[in-house]
């Protein structure tokens, strides 16, 4: 018998599995309403929907376990490993960083760090369905939460006084920030089934909703991707040079910028500077206020402005100036007045509040979502770099 139809079908077979495989998720939510974008997933068999918070500076899964008390959502919801079939609880030992053993099965506890909120949760295994595909993975089933900071608390009831908020958050960085030293989702995903170790994201321009897509790079821009270089593996650590106002640089040095972290992310609802950039960006804005009277800059009260926190009802944002960050490689991100402007949590009473943040905790610079959400971000992790491109027609469902 002529062995062509065979050599054949492994031909075939084998340009099927060379074709990239991608997963392309919806992202929910809106800024002013959630401050942030999630997703939706299925975990354990039977499958269990859960809402998470796309965030690319973490990186655990974290869904709400059952008993927690503290957890958004309903109860009745929550993940219990008992009533799935294809649960594993993860037991302490060398292999995991465990803050605790919990008595009878000896099942791993950690504790997970963000900024303003303390989580603690249990490590376990189950299958992630991601666009109807199983993938087995570690996670943490969390059983309480601490919300330490105002703004997170704000954040959170905000959220919850519009009638929701996503139960979980699935961080996308790299292994090393994993709290239990799991491996994490996003490696599971990446390299498997051809999936390219690439991620990219964009937002829909009425600011709701958007896409995520794993495996390839979303084709919903104007122009090209421009990238920079990453600076770091477990962040996405990039290096700014300089910031500008109107085009004029604020002249501090990149070390300033760059010295302890500088990532993006799209966890931090808004851009975060170092004490003496933010120093620095508000002396030159106020210096212009003999130019240009400008509502929540000029001509407030010591220390009742904008750059205090302080929320104005503010009609025309026209004057303002245009900020633009210039990163290694001669990238440009614009923040203009209407990103950098918003009807920010901490505005109870309505009105504009400002959308950067003096870092004084010490972390470093955070490119965060105010910023980013005009673009599609790539993170290009094969490559070891991330680019940005001027987000056009990104669907939002």
């Amino acid at each position: 018998m002529c062995p062509f139809p065979y050599l054949l079908l492994l031909m075939l077979i084998g340009l099927v599995a060379a074709v990239p495989i991608s997963f392309n998720l919806t992202l929910y939510g809106t800024y002013n309403q959630f401050f942030m974008y999630y997703t939706k997933i299925q975990v354990g068999t039977p499958a269990l929907p859960y809402t998470v918070i796309v965030d690319t500076g973490s990186s655990d899964l974290l869904i709400p376990g059952w008993g927690c008390q503290d957890c958004p959502g309903d109860p009745n919801s929550f993940y219990a490993a008992s009533n799935s079939s294809t649960s594993a609880i993860l037991p302490c030992g060398s292999k995991f960083k465990c803050s605790g053993c919990s008595p009878g099965n000896n099942q791993c506890q950690f504790q997970v760090g963000f900024v303003g909120i303390s989580e603690g949760a249990l490590l376990g295994s189950d299958l992630i369905q991601i666009q109807n595909t199983p993938i087995p993975a570690p996670f943490g089933a969390i059983i309480n939460i601490s919300m330490g900071q105002k703004r997170s608390a704000q954040m959170a009831k905000r959220a919850v006084e519009q009638g929701f908020y996503p139960s979980g958050i699935w961080g996308l960085a790299y292994q090393p920030l994993v709290s239990s030293g799991a491996e994490s989702v996003l490696d599971q995903i990446i390299g498997k089934n051809g999936v390219s170790d690439v991620f990219s994201m964009c937002y829909h321009e009425s600011g709701t909703g958007g896409t995520l897509s794993f495996g390839s790079i979303v084709p919903y821009y104007s122009g090209s991707i421009q990238y920079t270089p990453l600076t770091q593996e477990r962040f996405y650590g990039v290096e700014v040079l300089d910031l500008q106002v109107n085009d004029e640089s604020l002249n501090i040095k990149p070390p300033v910028y760059n010295t302890k972290n500088c990532i993006v992310d799209s966890g931090t609802p808004v851009v975060t500077l170092p004490v003496e950039v933010y120093q620095h960006l508000q002396k030159l804005i106020q210096s212009n206020c003999s130019k240009s009277q400008l509502p929540g800059f000029c001509d407030t009260a010591p220390g009742k402005s904008l750059f205090e926190g302080v929320c104005f009802n503010i009609s025309d944002l026209s004057p303002f100036p245009n900020l633009s960050f210039t990163l290694r490689g001669g990238l440009k991100l614009n923040y203009p007045p209407e990103a950098y402007l918003r009807p920010l949590w901490s505005c109870e009473h309505g009105g504009f509040g400002l959308a950067i943040e003096s870092d004084s905790s010490g972390f470093g610079t955070v490119l965060g979502l105010s910023l980013l959400q005009p673009y599609v971000t790539v993170h290009d992790r094969a490559n070891k770099r991330i680019g940005f491109g001027v987000s056009k027609n990104c669907p939002n469902e």
